[in-house]
């Protein structure tokens, strides 16, 4: 019986290179499972992000609509206040004039046999107490007599001739006028004095310096 071939037994023995494991193959399966890890909690995040924009749009629309319904209120609000405004806003003035009906009723009461200068003074109290009612409300007499006529606060309705007055002058108010501000509720109507007989022109003369129709 011979020795046996160490060397060939060796090479029976030694690995091939199908029977060695692959370097990095573990490795290699580590990182996909980490890929999809990562995938994984990405997805979840997105989603997640989805979610909390998909709800802050629903709050905005939500605000929106609240919004919107609350401007139309205030339309509806303000529409019905204005209403209100036109309606009664003359109420506080009428409310005034009551007070100086009741003066008119006292005045009645009183003026059957009562002394005249009592009514004279019954009616002149009503008449303060009304004129107290129109100031308290904007309303102020126009100011006319020995005034220059103004034609936008006067309408003259007669002239008349005086020499105490400069033409032009309001020498009489024939009704009372009266404003609101600077608004014109009624013009006064006056009267207002005419242009003195001296300065008219000559009846004979035309154009000043110019000589009369038919002069030589």
């Amino acid at each position: 019986m011979g020795v046996p071939d160490v060397a060939a037994a060796g090479a029976a023995v030694a690995p091939t290179d199908d029977t060695r494991p692959a370097r990095g193959a573990g490795a290699a399966g580590g990182t996909g499972i980490g890929a999809d890890s990562s995938s994984l909690e990405g997805a979840i995040a997105g989603a997640s992000e989805a979610e909390q924009l998909r709800a802050r749009v629903a709050d905005l629309e939500d605000q929106l609509l609240r919004a919107r319904a609350e401007q139309q209120n205030i339309r509806k609000r303000t529409a019905n206040e204005l209403s209100e405004a036109v309606r009664y806003g003359h109420v506080p003035f009428v409310k005034s004039l009551l007070v100086t009906m009741d003066d008119f009723d006292r005045a009645l009461a009183q003026g059957e046999g009562a002394d005249p200068r009592t009514v004279v003074a019954g009616v002149r109290l009503v008449y303060d107490n009304l004129m107290k009612a129109l100031r308290e409300h904007g309303i102020e007499p126009i100011e006319a007599l020995g005034r220059p006529f103004d034609p936008h606060q006067h309408e003259a309705v007669q002239q008349a001739g005086t020499a105490d007055a400069a033409p032009g002058t309001v020498i009489a108010v024939l009704q009372g006028g009266f404003r609101m501000g600077d608004r014109v509720l009624r013009p006064a109507k006056v009267m207002i004095a005419a242009p003195r007989e001296s300065d008219r022109a000559p009846a004979g003369e035309g154009v000043a310096g110019a000589p009369a129709k038919g002069a030589e």
